[in-house]
Parts: C-alpha cells; structure tokens; sequence
C-alpha cells in the first residue's frame, strides 16, 4: 500500500510540475521545491538534534563531507567506464 502511494505521488509530482511551471518561472520553481522540501525535513532534523551523538559520528560525517563533492562516489557507472563513454552517454 505505501508503494502505490509512493507512486501516486511520483505521478501527481509531473502534473504538480507543469502547473507551477505554466504560472512561475523555472528558478521561482526549483525555488519553491527547495523551500518545500526544507520545510518537511525540518521536523526530522529537530528530532535528530535532541538524540545523543554516537562515538562514530564524526567518521561518518568526514566520509559523507569526502564523497559529497564528487559525484563519482555515488556513481558505480563512473568506476567502471572511462570518462569519454561518460559523457558520451550525457
């Protein structure tokens, strides 16, 4: 059940889209996505901040800030193929 309502939201998602889009422009829109994203996330981040940090916090947290820059960490296709396939593939 929380699959199909993960995909009924994926679907309106489009439909939400072209409608901001037909009355904003394109940045107002990524704008207001990110504002509404922020706004959902804000009450997990609240929790999260009340919960005690374990001894492997800070390892984690110097691998994720490692990766982030890098977009090739999170792509297996960018270990296995050379550059110029990459950007063939764009």
């Amino acid at each position: 059940m929380l699959l199909l309502f993960a995909a009924a939201l994926w679907g309106l998602g489009n439909v939400a889209q072209k409608t901001v889009l037909s009355h904003l422009d394109a940045l107002s829109a990524v704008g207001l996505r990110c504002l509404i994203g922020g706004l959902l996330v804000l009450p997990f981040v609240l929790t999260e901040r009340r919960l005690p940090a374990g001894p492997g916090y800070l390892s984690s947290l110097a691998r994720v800030a490692f990766c982030l820059p890098s977009p090739s960490c999170f792509s297996s296709s960018a270990i296995s193929a050379p550059r110029s396939q990459m950007r063939a593939s764009w």
